[in-house]
């Protein structure tokens, strides 16, 4: 199976909004529909440093998966791609910080994903997420780097306890934290009529799974369900930035 085989019954569609409480917008995304690929993250450190640690992140990512994504023979092959992208960003912003003295203490998240021979293929570092879609239910595939999520996990509270955790924004790890940022890798299986939605925490800090679902389930195409999304984001408020992506087979 060739290359345009595999990613021929894919579409990819992304917005992002600063929201109603920050001055600038440290989250950066891209996509590329014809390759079936997409990055979110999501800028930390204040001022102009997220939003350059975020776009390091997007640029790294771009820069790996447009020179060697179309040559990847096996599944193996694009995580490895995924994780070599993550790699090379977190490289780049520690690079970065040494440079510039007021960009010290930046990093970011990323969530990335790809449409490869029937699966989605994700990495994900942070809290930025990726959620699985179908026509029944909504699933997380990731799991926050953050306080909150090792409280879950610990049994100290519940889901919709970290929603609104006064730490929820504590993250362990991500971009610019050290010099491993090696992100973990999952696999879906894309089945027809499903799809995939990768968002920066701006939108499920406000916005609960099943109100994602219900949205999306109910859009009448992918781009409309990202402007009912951010729309509703903007509705509650906005403290954040939000940036929302969604795969879906065609």
């Amino acid at each position: 199976m060739n290359y345009s085989d595999r990613i021929m019954n894919i579409k990819v569609i992304g917005q992002t909004n600063t929201g109603l409480v920050r001055g600038h917008n440290e989250d950066s995304f891209w996509f590329d529909s014809e390759l079936g690929v997409a990055i979110v993250s999501d800028g930390m450190g204040g001022h102009a440093a997220g939003e350059v640690a975020s776009l390091i992140a997007v640029e790294s990512f771009k820069k790996v998966i447009t020179a060697r994504f179309t040559r990847s023979e096996t599944i193996e092959d694009v995580k490895t791609l995924l994780s070599n992208s993550i790699g090379l960003a977190n490289q780049e912003v520690l690079i970065s910080m040494k440079n510039e003295s007021s960009q010290q203490g930046m990093g970011a998240t990323a969530v990335c994903a790809c449409y490869w021979d029937k699966l989605y293929i994700i990495a994900n570092i942070g809290d930025s997420r990726a959620y699985y879609i179908d026509k029944d239910k909504i699933s997380q595939i990731t799991k926050d780097d953050s306080l909150v999520q090792k409280y879950v996990d610990d049994g100290i509270i519940n889901e919709e306890q970290a929603r609104v955790h006064p730490q929820k924004n504590v993250i362990t790890r991500h971009i610019g934290g050290h010099k491993d940022a090696t992100p973990e890798i999952y696999t879906v299986e894309a089945v027809p009529n499903s799809k995939l939605l990768l968002c920066s925490d701006g939108l499920n800090s406000v916005m609960t799974d099943n109100e994602i679902f219900t949205i999306v389930n109910n859009a009448v195409d992918s781009e409309t369900a990202c402007e009912i999304l951010i729309s509703k984001t903007l509705e509650y408020g906005a403290p954040d930035n939000v940036t929302v992506v969604i795969f879906e087979i065609r």
